[in-house]
């Protein structure tokens, strides 16, 4: 019975993970309208001109197509840059080895485990990526030809597909379709605040309410501060005013936070004065979000409003007071101080050489061997793509590396599934380049609508199409042949199972250790963060960044061959467990710190600020103490709160206090904070998190 139970819920997780990744969220049909109208323009000119390596030109669209204008003009001259270094190196390796394919193949070994080291000890790794592609697809041309000349054309012909397809996706993203980083942050924060506004407005109608998630809530703020980046570089204004736009952001996340709460709100019918609140909050959102837009005058909360706030629930409080907030950010000095804290340190460059990147090298240079071998004893050249996915699904750790596999064979199926309907059931009809164009453009918007998606799938959409573009225009019309298809998705699966043979017996490069040490680097950030209290809005997207970096790493762990055979799926769930309470915390922390700084402004020297004060300290240690324990072997458990008991001697002062207007809402965060903070579980020494008292 409790087999066919598990099947259904994997299933509905299966489904609930499909709608969530072809979800329409704003800019995503901009997206997926870049990517159609480059990649109809270049078959066009493609099969005009008899430009070949259609595929490849489709390829470069994709990556080429970046999320905005920033992006794309960054990324134009490099992607040229790469592509020129790549065909010159092929082209060298050939002038000077073409006779000699034993010096030939270990000149090209030899740039490509140098070209493989690059990839992970360089900020600019995509680069050698392409080129390292290039350099490996080039040996494919010499197996089928030792005509130098035409391997020469070959090589250069690359370059000319490369090229110009860079320059179509320039053209289309920057002059008829642009985006602009300034333009993708007000749409966001445009859809958060209305998604707060509708649940105010359902809460005071009565109508349930449904709240956002922390992993939502993560997700929205993170992209929020990419976007700022972005438009910081892009708009002077923006740039002089760094510091405002800091502090707006952590006013929507805020509001966004704070709609969680509204739910329990919504369980009892709520009252005449709430439902009141309820509608002027939801119009205050709608006021804040012009005010952004419009950019002329700052924020105002009314001094009437800011009285009511006091006997309201904790989530309208908290609403109240996030508007309080930015109405306070009125001078220059404070925005100054908002955007100066919020830089980070730039890492200094690593210059040493690491023998892990080595080894990943010398472990991804064998898998492509072994298909270069296997695919030129079976005389097999259509498999060739083998070498290519060996590189590509190279990563590091094995749970990303199977993680970015399952995404190539989902991709690689639906594509070559695509091109098999096509070339059945469509292409004995084609007579016209117009027909081909409207066969292609549902696949490419496909393609371009998964693509655009969160990074957990998007390379499931360039999958898709490089599958459908290598089985359909591998020549300068349609191909009819179907075992290019069988061909392609033979050869990509071939090069998944060595990569993942070679990686996983070979110096297997485990993350289990390193997912250990971060949630260890969580819980030092923490305990730095929550003593001593200080408001830093910029300092908050740091956080969520740390968040979504350890949950990408146990996502990629929890993938993991060996994790799987040792039976160790209860680890994985535990440190989610933990996941879920540090991003609690992160929320809860936030709101302190808020409310910390408006009572330290309004009362400066009150002992009930020295006394949370001692509270947060005593919470400090204990959260350094909990990472620390992490990184040692065994693991030291750490019982968090445990001087913040019912009936020790702080706890108790704590509740004695009778406390001030002001002082109420500051007390019951920091109440929260503590009992998120003693509710976190120990981790026992055998690698268990003990959940009995959460």
């Amino acid at each position: 019975m409790s087999e066919p139970i598990a099947t259904t819920e994997k299933q509905n997780a299966l489904l609930r993970f499909l709608q969530q990744e072809l979800s329409v969220f704003p800019g995503r049909y901009n997206a997926m309208l870049r990517y159609l109208i480059s990649s109809l323009i270049v078959i066009i000119i493609s099969m005009a001109l008899n430009v070949p390596m259609l595929s490849f030109s489709l390829l470069v669209i994709f990556f080429a197509t970046q999320q905005n204008i920033v992006l794309t003009r960054m990324i134009f001259p490099l992607f040229i840059l790469s592509n020129t270094l790549a065909v010159a190196c092929a082209i060298l390796i050939l002038k000077f080895t073409i006779n000699y394919p034993l010096l030939r193949l270990l000149t090209a070994a030899c740039i490509l485990i140098v070209l493989l080291y690059l990839m992970r000890a360089s900020r600019l790794g995509f680069l050698f990526f392409g080129v390292a592609i290039t350099v490996t697809y080039a040996q494919s041309f010499v197996d089928l030809s030792a005509n130098g000349e035409m391997l020469v054309r070959n090589c250069l012909w690359a370059w000319v597909a490369g090229c110009y397809a860079t320059v179509v996706a320039h053209v289309i993203n920057t002059l008829f379709l642009p985006v602009e980083p300034v333009r993708q942050l007000q749409q966001e924060m445009g859809r958060i605040l209305e998604r707060v506004s509708s649940s105010l407005y359902s809460l005071a109608d009565g109508k349930p309410v449904s709240a956002p998630s922390l992993e939502e809530i993560q997700n929205s703020t993170l992209t929020l501060h990419k976007y700022l980046k972005f438009s910081v570089m892009r708009d002077a204004d923006y740039r002089s005013h760094e510091g405002r736009h800091l502090a707006e952001i952590a006013t929507v996340e805020r509001l966004y936070s704070a709609t969680r709460s509204l739910y329990q709100l919504a369980a009892d019918a709520p009252s005449p004065e709430i439902a009141a609140h309820c509608r002027l909050l939801a119009r205050e959102c709608r006021v804040f979000l012009q005010s952004m837009q419009n950019g002329a005058q700052p924020y105002r909360l009314m001094l009437q409003q800011r009285e009511q706030a006091d006997a309201l629930p904790a989530c309208l409080r908290e609403m109240y007071s996030a508007l309080l907030s930015i109405s306070l950010l009125d001078t220059p000095q404070q925005e100054t101080d908002a955007a100066g804290s919020a830089s980070q340190p730039q890492p200094t460059a690593k210059t040493d050489i690491s023998y892990t990147y080595v080894k990943y090298a010398v472990k991804t240079l064998l898998a492509v061997a072994i298909c270069y071998v296997f695919y030129t004893s079976t005389q097999w050249p259509g498999i060739h793509t083998s070498m290519l996915t060996c590189i590509i699904v190279a990563l590091p750790g094995l749970g990303a590396s199977v993680q970015k596999s399952l995404l190539r064979i989902g991709g690689c199926l639906v594509g070559s599934a695509l091109a098999l309907i096509c070339t059945v059931f469509i292409q004995p009809h084609l007579d016209s380049i117009v027909g081909l164009l409207l066969m292609a453009a549902p696949v490419i918007a496909l393609s371009g609508w998964v693509t655009a998606g969160s990074e957990r799938s998007s390379y499931a959409g360039v999958q898709i199409l490089f599958a459908f573009s290598l089985a359909m225009f591998s020549d300068f019309a349609p191909s009819p042949e179907l075992p290019e298809i069988r061909d392609r998705v033979v050869g990509i699966l071939l090069g998944i199972v060595v990569t993942t043979l070679v990686h996983g017996l070979l110096w297997p490069e485990t993350e289990g250790k390193t997912l250990r040490q971060s949630l260890a680097g969580l819980f030092t950030y923490f305990g730095g963060k929550i003593s001593p209290l200080k408001l830093n809005n910029g300092a908050q997207a740091g956080g969520w960044a740390k968040l979504e970096a350890t949950q990408k790493l146990l996502a990629q762990v929890a993938l993991e061959p060996n994790w799987r055979s040792n039976d160790n799926e209860l680890l994985t769930l535990n440190c989610q467990t933990l996941l879920g309470k540090l991003r609690e915390l992160h929320v809860a922390l936030h709101r302190l710190e808020t409310e910390y700084a408006l009572a330290a402004e309004k009362m400066p020297g009150s002992p009930r600020l020295a006394l949370i004060e001692q509270a947060m300290l005593t919470l400090a240690a204990d959260l350094s103490a909990y990472g620390a324990g992490l990184q040692h072997e065994p693991v030291q458990p750490v019982v968090i709160g445990r001087a913040l008991a019912h009936g020790t001697p702080l706890s108790q002062a704590l509740q004695d206090i009778s406390p001030a207007p002001w002082e109420k809402t500051l007390l019951l965060h920091a109440q929260e904070v503590i009992t998120l903070c003693r509710s976190i579980p120990p981790w026992r020494a055998d690698g268990e998190v003990i959940l009995s008292k959460v």
